[in-house]
C-alpha cells in the first residue's frame, strides 16, 4: 500500500461489472443493501436524504477505523459471518454475508464517498472512490487506490455516511415508492433499528396495504394479526393457522400472516403489493412467494403477505440468489417452505369465496337497507342463503362506479326471482294432489314478477322517449331523430317491442323509388329519403321520416304513399308468393300537411286506402308519454319487487 494512500481496493473487473453495476436494477435494491450494512453495525438509526443530485446514507452504528475499512468494507468478499462471528456486539443476527453489498452503490451511482468515525476511539476515515477510475485500474489488473476524503468535514460522533453522488437516473427519485419498498423489505421487531427518508420516518404503515385488508390469516404469533385487525377496522375476518414446518428430520416455525383484500386495484393504488414476500433476519430474503404455491389466478391478485422464517438463513450454506432477492429453487429448505405454504394457500382459497360472498353481502345490505325487506320476505332458508350470495357477488365484481354496481343489484335481484319462480312452477309437477293455494301463490308471483319486467322497461323507454323529445326540439339534430326512431319503434306503437330489419329488402324497396325518378332530380328526392324498411308486430313496417321544420301538401304526400304502397305489394308478393301482403306506412312528419282535411276523415280514409297513416311528432310524443308514464304510475301500485328495487 502506498504511504499517501491509505485505502486500496482489489477487485476484478468482471466483479465491478456483474456484481456492482449489473446485479442491481432498482434504487430501492441498492439503498437496501447500504440499509442492512447499518443494520449490521449495530446502528438503531439510519437517516436516508435523497435529492435530484445524492442519495446520503447516515447510521449511528459503531463505525470503522482506518484499517476496518480496508478490511471490510473494501474487501470484496469479506466473509462477515465467518470472521466477525455469528453475532454482533450488540447480539444481532447479521443480514449481510457475502460482503459484495457495498458495490451495489456503483449501479446507481459513479461516486461513492465513505465518512467513518470509530465509536469510542472517535477516529475518523474518509474516502472517495470513482466508478471509471476502478474499472480502468481492474481492466488492466491494478490496484486501486481510493483518494483521501475530507476527514474535517465529518459532523458525527459516531457511525457511516455514505454519499453517492454523479447518480446514473435521468428521472427524479420517486420519495413516496423508495419509502414504501423499505418499509417492505425491513421488519426488525425485537430491538429498535428506525429507518428515517427525508426527515420522516419509515414506518409499517407506509407499506401501501394496512388499509386494504379484508380477510386476514396468521401464523404462531396471534397478537400480531389481532393488532392489525384491531388498529384497521377493514379487516372483517382473522384466523390463525398451524405454523410448523417439518424440515428434514426438524421442525421448524413461521410467523407472519397473509391476508386478501376487497379488489385487485386495492394493491396496486400505492404500487404493486400484490406479492408474499418471505423475510429474514429483519429483511426481504425472497420477493414473491406467490408463484411456488399456488396457480388459482383469480385469486393471487387479490393476496399480500409476509412470512418470516429466520432459520432460513441459520446454515453456513449461503442459499440467497447473487441478487440477494430469492432464495436457490432446489434448496432443500426452501422447498419444505413452498410444500408448506402450498397447502396453507390451498386451505385459504378453499374458504375465500364463501367469506368473500358473506362480507360482499353484509356490505351491500348496509349500503342499501332495502335489501333487508328483500331477503325477508323470500320464502326459505335456502333461497335467503342463495340470494345472500348473489349480493355477495355482485359486490365483490370489478365495477368502478357505485350507480353501476347498484344497477346490477336490480337486474340481480329480477333474475333471482325468476328463476325462484322457474324452480316452484317445476314443483307444481311434483305435487300428489293439487295445491291450490300454492298455485295460486305462484301465479300471483309471476303476475307480480311480470309487472316488475315490465316496469323496468317501461321505465327505460320513458328515459328513451325524454331524449327523443328533446332532439325533436331542435331541427339541427335531424340525424340523430332518424337513428332513434329507427332504433326504437315502439316510440310508433308500444306493440313493436322487437322491430327487426331487412337489409335486403330495403334496399330493393329504394332500388324502386330510384327507378319511379321521384321529384325533378333523382339525386335530390334520393336525399330526401328517409325511410326504412323494418318488420313488426308480424307486418312490414315502412317508415317515412320528414324533416320536422318542413311543409308538404297533402296531394304531395298522398302520391309518394300510392308510389310506396305499389312497391310494398310487388316485393311482398314476389317475396311470398300466394300470401296477401300484410304491411302498413307510416308517414312520421313535423305536423300534419298543410292543406289536410280538418275533420281528417277524408283523407285518412284515402291514407287507409293505402294501409298508411300520418303521425306527427308531437302526437308520437304525447301518445307515448301517456303510454309509459301511465303503466309507471299504475304499477307502482301493485308490485312488491319493483318497489324494492326502486328503492335501491
Amino acid at each position: 500500500m502506498k504511504d499517501d494512500f491509505p485505502y486500496k481496493l482489489t477487485v476484478d473487473l468482471n466483479v465491478v461489472e456483474h456484481l456492482g453495476e449489473g446485479l442491481y436494477s432498482s434504487t430501492p435494491a441498492v439503498i437496501s443493501e447500504l440499509v442492512a450494512n447499518a443494520h449490521d453495525a449495530d446502528a438503531d438509526r439510519v437517516d436516508i436524504d435523497i435529492d435530484d443530485n445524492e442519495i446520503r446514507i447516515h447510521d449511528n452504528g459503531h463505525g470503522m477505523t482506518r484499517p476496518e475499512v480496508n478490511r471490510r468494507f473494501l474487501t470484496v468478499g469479506y466473509k462477515k459471518r465467518k470472521e466477525e462471528g455469528p453475532k454482533t456486539p450488540k447480539g444481532r443476527n447479521p443480514m449481510g454475508r457475502k460482503g459484495i453489498g457495498k458495490l451495489s452503490a456503483f449501479a446507481i451511482a459513479e461516486t461513492v464517498e465513505v465518512q467513518s468515525v470509530k465509536k469510542n476511539n472517535q477516529e475518523k476515515a474518509a474516502l472517495i472512490l470513482r466508478l471509471p477510475e476502478i474499472k480502468a485500474k481492474a481492466a488492466i489488473k491494478d490496484d486501486y487506490f481510493p483518494e483521501h476524503g475530507e476527514v474535517d468535514d465529518i459532523d458525527f460522533e459516531h457511525g457511516t455516511r455514505l454519499i453517492l453522488r454523479d447518480l446514473k437516473r435521468k428521472r427524479k427519485i420517486d420519495e413516496l415508492g423508495l419509502r414504501r419498498a423499505l418499509a417492505r423489505r425491513f421488519s426488525v421487531r425485537d430491538y429498535r433499528f428506525d429507518l428515517f427518508l427525508n426527515g420522516k420516518p419509515v414506518k409499517v404503515e407506509d407499506r401501501g396495504y394496512w388499509d386494504k385488508l379484508q380477510f386476514l390469516w396468521g401464523f404462531g404469533d396471534v397478537g400480531e394479526v389481532d393488532d392489525i385487525a384491531t388498529k384497521h377496522k377493514n379487516v372483517v375476518h382473522k384466523e390463525t393457522l398451524s405454523d410448523e414446518v417439518p424440515v428434514g428430520q426438524k421442525i421448524h416455525k413461521v410467523q407472519g400472516w397473509i391476508g386478501t383484500v376487497r379488489y385487485p386495484s386495492d394493491l396496486k393504488v400505492a404500487g404493486d403489493n400484490n406479492s408474499v414476500v418471505v423475510m429474514a433476519r429483519g429483511r426481504v430474503m425472497h420477493e414473491n412467494m406467490l408463484p411456488h404455491v399456488t396457480d388459482a389466478r383469480l385469486f393471487q391478485e387479490y393476496v399480500v403477505g409476509e412470512i418470516r422464517a429466520d432459520w432460513l438463513d441459520d446454515s453456513e450454506e449461503d442459499i440467497v440468489t447473487s441478487s440477494r432477492q430469492s432464495i436457490q429453487q432446489d434448496d432443500e429448505s426452501f422447498e419444505a417452505l413452498r410444500i408448506f405454504l402450498k397447502a396453507k394457500f390451498a386451505e385459504i382459497a378453499k374458504n375465500w369465496d364463501e367469506l368473500r360472498k358473506q362480507a360482499g353481502a353484509n356490505e351491500a345490505i348496509d349500503d342499501h337497507p332495502k335489501l333487508t325487506e328483500w331477503l325477508e320476505n323470500l320464502p326459505s332458508v335456502d333461497q335467503r342463503r342463495s340470494a345472500r350470495h348473489l349480493i355477495g357477488t355482485i359486490q365483490g365484481m370489478l365495477i368502478s362506479k357505485p350507480a353501476d354496481r347498484k344497477e346490477l343489484l336490480k337486474h340481480g335481484i329480477m333474475a333471482f326471482e325468476t328463476l325462484s319462480l322457474n324452480g316452484n312452477i317445476a314443483s307444481i309437477e311434483k305435487l300428489q294432489s293439487p295445491d291450490w293455494d300454492k298455485v295460486r301463490g305462484i301465479f300471483q308471483g309471476l303476475a307480480d314478477l311480470e309487472a316488475a319486467h315490465y316496469y323496468q322497461i317501461a321505465k327505460s323507454r320513458f328515459s328513451v322517449l325524454k331524449t327523443f323529445e328533446r332532439l325533436v326540439d331542435d331541427d339541427e339534430k335531424e340525424r340523430a331523430v332518424q337513428d332513434h326512431l329507427f332504433k326504437h319503434l315502439w316510440l310508433l306503437d308500444a306493440s313493436w317491442e322487437r322491430a327487426t330489419e331487412n337489409a335486403r329488402m330495403e334496399e330493393r324497396f329504394l332500388d324502386n323509388l330510384k327507378a319511379q325518378k321521384l321529384g325533378v332530380d333523382q339525386n335530390d328526392a334520393l336525399s330526401r329519403f328517409d325511410i326504412k324498411w323494418r318488420s313488426a308486430g308480424g307486418k312490414t313496417v315502412i317508415v317515412e321520416l320528414k324533416r320536422g321544420g318542413r311543409t308538404l301538401h297533402i296531394d304531395e304526400l298522398m302520391e309518394q304513399v300510392r308510389k310506396y304502397s305499389t312497391i310494398v305489394e310487388n316485393l311482398l308478393r314476389l317475396e311470398e308468393p300466394g300470401k296477401t301482403p300484410h304491411y302498413e306506412i307510416l308517414c312520421v312528419l313535423g305536423s300534419y300537411p298543410k292543406d289536410y282535411d280538418l275533420n281528417r276523415s277524408r283523407h285518412e280514409q284515402a291514407l287507409d286506402a293505402y294501409e298508411a297513416r300520418i303521425i306527427p311528432f308531437e302526437h308520437l310524443i304525447a301518445r307515448a308519454r301517456q303510454s309509459y308514464s301511465d303503466h309507471i304510475e299504475a304499477q307502482k301500485k301493485i308490485a312488491r319487487i319493483e318497489k324494492i328495487v326502486d328503492e335501491l
